[in-house]
């Protein structure tokens, strides 16, 4: 008999209140309906999708959500059921520009039920606490992304037996957990920790959770600020962020060692990776190639292209096969051990190809395509255990070492942090990080490179699809090459240390072509401003200090004129600056100038960047001087006229020179969420600051004119200024809080009052002249067409 019973709809059981950006995890559930009113669980497959991945993405198959940056979302759930009905359920979600702290109370007993006083107790990550006499222990979970109802894991571990369990949070609390240790026997890692008195163990239980905390800030400021050596407070560290980083994770683990925990993460790895990855063991099968084994697997997205196959994604239980391309998506990473000497940690969205039985002398070459990998050798003597990774734009070959790999389409970037490695390349040249003075760049072809050192080899890949030979110098006995990889440009005669010197080093009989015309003239002679470092050229620097001395700054006080010093800063004829402007303490004033040559303006010549770009590319001048230095000061008109009544305090990002220059202002007439801001809105602004130097480049400018009111109550200065750093934007927002700005654009007619409930903007000539006016997408195409004139 047929059951009558069938597929009426579907819901999202667990929708989360919120859920905090910047890696938060949680994993969504569905229920199906019949048409009773029941659960309907028999054949039903549920499938799910993301409306806006910039803000948060959604696994197909487990609902898993990973967030990214403020904003809402909607997800959306398909039941699917055996007998090809379906139903379908929406949601939004809110991801919130906020990270909570967790407490987390409960007690530790042994495996009797007895109390175990004085166990280590550890909540996802965070610090090491002791339980007290009765086993029971509370410690606050800190600086990260804990979503409302997620789960938490805590462990427990005392005199080599150990305990885990699981409490959902509720409120910013997870109450009453209880870990029961395991019998008392060896566990993973660094074995039973070494006696010692409690006052000592609790001391380096202290030490142990302030550099961890430091630890923490090191990483989040990676995420906020993965251009510059920034913590999490905005300070600069004392030498490359990722050295200090696989320092403090050394020193954290040896700490954890001495107290008996188990190693959480290697020098050099990501303390975190993504959070609440699935983490699988390799297969047991991979033993028998001795050469290459898969430690782990972390997360869904890993795929292998066998030889003279297709790519496929990687099943569990299964493992690459050597000479197979290996690629990770999102989240996912693969550690793998080499040889048996060697663990390489390949991290999300990076694509390898995997080393070789054939390679002769032993020596396995392990090809990076793109992304980037970690890898740790234990210290020794060179070997012919040793492997050689290879790079489009070089090879590296390691003598005991722990070090980073990291390719994209124009460069490969080392940056070594214990031991040291050999770099054959075409173009060499060490990264000093941003504001260290460096001096001109001198690019080499074989290079030796030390803990603390990074460097950078560049774009001199080859694409006639030929493959670079592995350097003479590291070949076997026979002269073998190992394993091919995409070109480098390397000049094949490489020399043996001690032979005669390479054919690129000898003075006479060079190909031009082999290398840069100078030192100075950057990779394949594309001038200063190819180089790394552009402001340490002395043409840039002689550009710079030439605009310092002619160009006159805008003044708002009629018939004064103003100055430049040698910092850019705009001064009276009299007056003198009483201190450099707020710079990183390693910048030179060259440095800082480069660094913002966009910003500074003249009434007599063109902003110091477009100075520096005609000069250089031998165009013409004419344009870019204004005539008369002594023109009357600027005065904003027509429509801009209301923007000048915006106080200082209440322009977001500075208030900036619209002078000569044709203005986009886009309303944002909505009371301003400190969740984010809504899609149609954030999608307009990302395509400004996606065009921000283009815009400027043109002479034009971009800003926001914001309403002076929030949804929460704060203050909405205080509210922009968070989305405004959290969303990386550069331009300008005017907070309009007495609403003159878009009364006054009422009243001219600028805008309809049938807008307040939408997103529109204007395009004003330097006139004051409305000349455009209508959607963001529009306005920009308006831009583009412009330009194109």
């Amino acid at each position: 008999m047929t059951s009558s019973i069938q597929l009426q709809s579907c819901r999202i059981i667990n929708k989360p209140k919120s859920l905090p950006a910047r890696g938060g995890v949680y994993f969504l559930k569905g229920e199906a309906i019949d048409t009773e009113g029941g659960t309907f669980d028999t054949g039903i497959r549920f499938s799910w999708q993301s409306s806006n991945n910039e803000v948060a993405s959604v696994d197909p198959e487990t609902g898993r959500v990973f967030t990214r940056i403020p904003g809402t979302f909607t997800v959306g759930l398909l039941a699917a059921s055996s007998d090809g009905s379906e139903a379908r359920a929406l949601e939004d979600i809110v991801v919130e520009n906020s990270w909570v702290d967790v407490l987390v109370s409960g007690k530790v007993l042994k495996p009797d039920n007895s109390p175990a006083g004085g166990a280590q107790v550890q909540v996802a990550g965070g610090p090491v606490v002791l339980s007290g006499g009765q086993g029971r222990f509370t410690t606050l979970v800190g600086g990260g992304p804990h979503p409302e109802g997620a789960p938490i894991e805590v462990e427990a571990y005392l005199e080599g037996a150990d305990g885990r369990a699981e409490g959902l949070i509720r409120d910013g609390f997870v109450r009453d957990v209880t870990v029961v240790l395991s019998e008392n026997r060896s566990r993973p890692g660094p074995g039973q920790a070494p006696s010692m008195p409690q006052d000592r163990r609790q001391a380096l239980i202290d030490q142990l959770n302030d550099w961890q905390k430091t630890l923490d800030c090191l990483l989040q400021g990676k995420k906020e600020y993965p251009n510059s050596w920034l913590d999490c407070n905005g300070n600069w560290t004392l030498r490359d962020r990722d050295v200090e980083i696989a320092h403090f994770q050394k020193l954290i683990a040896d700490a954890r060692g001495k107290l008996g925990l188990p190693a959480m993460h290697t020098p050099g790895e990501a303390i975190s990776g993504a959070p609440g990855l699935r983490a699988t063991s390799a297969s047991a099968n991979q033993a028998a190639v001795d050469f290459l084994s898969f430690l782990r697997f972390y997360g869904p997205s890993i795929w292998h292209t066998p030889p003279d196959r297709p790519e496929i994604r990687l099943e569990e239980g299964a493992s690459p096969v050597p000479g197979s391309v290996l690629r990770t998506g999102q989240d996912s990473r693969v550690v793998a051990l080499i040889n048996r000497t060697t663990t390489a940690t390949i991290s999300e969205n990076t694509r390898v190809r995997l080393p070789t039985a054939e390679n002769r002398g032993g020596r396995k070459v392990f090809g990076i395509q793109a992304g980037h990998v970690d890898f740790s050798r234990p210290e020794g003597p060179p070997s012919f255990e040793d492997i050689v990774v290879t790079t489009p734009h070089g090879s590296l070959t390691p003598f005991g070492t722990v070090y980073r790999v990291e390719v994209d389409e124009t460069e490969t970037r080392v940056t070594v942090f214990e031991g040291e490695i050999h770099i054959s390349g075409a173009y060499i040249i060490k990264d000093y990080g941003p504001g260290v003075e460096s001096g001109k760049p001198s690019p080499q072809k074989e290079m030796d490179v030390r803990a603390g050192e990074r460097v950078r080899l560049m774009g001199m890949a080859s694409s006639s699809g030929t493959r670079p030979e592995v350097p003479r110098w590291i070949k076997n006995e026979e002269g073998a090459a190992g394993q091919e990889l995409p070109d480098a440009g390397r000049d094949k005669q490489a020399a043996r240390p001690g032979d005669a010197l390479p054919s690129w080093a000898k003075p006479a009989g060079r190909e031009k072509s082999e290398m840069p015309d100078s030192p100075s003239s950057g990779p394949r002679g594309t001038g200063p401003l190819g180089l790394p470092d552009p402001w340490n050229h002395p043409t840039v620097q002689q550009l710079m200090d030439r605009w310092v001395g002619e160009a006159i700054p805008p003044s708002r006080t009629p018939g004064l004129i103003m100055r430049y010093n040698v910092w850019a800063q705009p001064l009276s004829q009299a007056a003198q600056a009483t201190s450099e402007p707020e710079h990183p303490a390693d910048w030179t004033r060259f440095r800082y100038l480069w660094e913002n040559r966009w910003r500074y303006d003249s009434i007599n010549l063109c902003s110091l960047g477009a100075f520096i770009e005609k000069s250089i590319k031998g165009k013409s001048l004419e344009d870019c001087r204004k005539g008369n230095t002594a023109e009357a000061p600027f005065v904003w008109p027509g429509a801009l006229a209301a923007l000048a009544e915006v106080a200082e305090r209440d322009w977001i990002s500075g208030k900036p020179e619209l002078r000569g220059k044709e203005v986009l202002i886009y309303f944002f007439p909505e009371p301003v969420s400190g969740a984010g801001l809504p899609q149609r809105a954030y999608m307009c602004l990302q395509q400004a600051q996606n065009r921000a130097e283009r815009i400027e480049a043109s002479h034009k400018a971009f800003i926001v004119v914001a309403a002076g009111e929030s949804k929460d109550g704060r203050d909405p200065g205080e509210v922009w200024e968070i989305l405004v750093e959290g969303y990386r934007f550069t331009f300008p927002v005017a907070v309009d809080r007495s609403g003159a700005v878009r009364r006054a654009s009422l009243e001219n007619g600028l805008l309809n009052a049938s807008d307040s409930a939408s997103f529109v903007g204007i395009v004003v000539d330097p006139n004051g002249k409305v000349i455009r006016r209508g959607t963001c997408e529009t306005l920009f195409l308006g831009l583009e067409e412009s330009k194109k004139r």
